[in-house]
């Protein structure tokens, strides 16, 4: 969530960016400025919060920073809340400065993502810094212990089978203790055990987005040349022709292996498998001409005997 607000934060302020000739350097300063920041700022609160040996994440390169605000930087105690603050005033100077055009009241939206991210990572780093309380954990040990040693001595008094017994209470204390084990796991997901979340890998995320903003594309909606409306592919449209006949073709060879692994009964090949069901169907056509005139005769048969009779 944090994520999204900030992300949402940066997309929104280069949208608000002017598309003035004369302003074109400076927006793309303003808007270099911004990516390395918040990549920075995203970092920074992805360290607040995880438990790695080696905390060291991917940033986007901040060798053009001035070196005395990296310095003071580095000896503050909390490095989020002065990235935060960098971010606010560099967007006020650009306002002041004509690089951002919007009305005030829209460009507070901005600032209302970057403070609900900041929240949000408070909220966050409460799950970490905040212990689970140490009497209510032992009191939870002490239970299950009592309860491991008093399930199979009520089960062998109340089960007459002792395999059913034994069963019962292997069943029962072990999803007891599994759910403690589990509710450790949630408890630090921000570790580096195998169900914790991949702290690099959302760092890496989060640049890819921001450089992607960078491209020229990116911040432009694409032109529009027709105006009918017809129904088409989304795989025709935005993967391309090309693709999209490769994958026809993948599927089209996928569907004839499949074809020819299930036909192992009849025949190796299609063919073979028509040839097989055209006879079979031939057979069975014979078999029903010679029944029918037989049932037919027993029947006769049987009227002539009842007449007689």
């Amino acid at each position: 969530q944090t994520r999204g607000e900030w992300f949402n934060a940066v997309s929104s302020l280069f949208a608000f960016c002017s598309q003035a000739e004369e302003k074109k350097d400076k927006v793309t300063e303003f808007q270099n400025l911004l990516v390395r920041l918040m990549s920075m700022l995203y970092c920074q609160a992805l360290q607040q919060i995880c438990e790695l040996k080696d905390d060291s994440l991917e940033i986007i390169d901040i060798s053009g920073l001035d070196t005395d605000s990296l310095r003071f930087l580095t000896g503050t105690s909390d490095r989020c809340e002065v990235v935060l603050q960098w971010l606010q005033r560099a967007i006020v100077d650009a306002t002041e400065q004509g690089i951002i055009t919007v009305a005030p009241p829209i460009l507070s939206r901005a600032y209302q993502e970057l403070s609900r991210g900041i929240v949000n990572l408070n909220n966050v780093r409460k799950i970490k810094d905040v212990p689970f309380p140490f009497p209510y954990a032992q009191m939870i040990t002490v239970m299950l212990m009592v309860h491991f040693v008093m399930t199979p001595l009520i089960a062998a008094h109340f089960i007459q089978q002792s395999w059913w017994a034994g069963a019962m209470s292997f069943l029962v204390t072990c999803a007891f203790w599994s759910l403690v084990y589990i509710a450790g796991e949630i408890d630090h997901p921000f570790g580096e055990d195998a169900n914790d979340f991949n702290i690099a890998e959302m760092q890496q995320a989060m640049n890819s987005s921001l450089i992607t903003l960078l491209q020229p594309l990116a911040q432009k909606p694409p032109k529009i040349s027709n105006c009918e409306l017809n129904v088409v592919r989304s795989d025709m449209v935005i993967l391309g022709t090309a693709e999209v006949e490769h994958k026809r073709k993948q599927r089209q060879s996928q569907s004839l292996s499949r074809l020819r692994s299930g036909s192992s009964f009849f025949g190796s090949e299609p063919d073979v498998v028509h040839t097989r069901v055209r006879r079979l169907s031939e057979v069975m056509d014979a078999v029903t001409m010679q029944v029918t005139p037989r049932t037919q005769c027993n029947f006769q048969d049987s009227q002539d005997g009842d007449s007689e009779a």
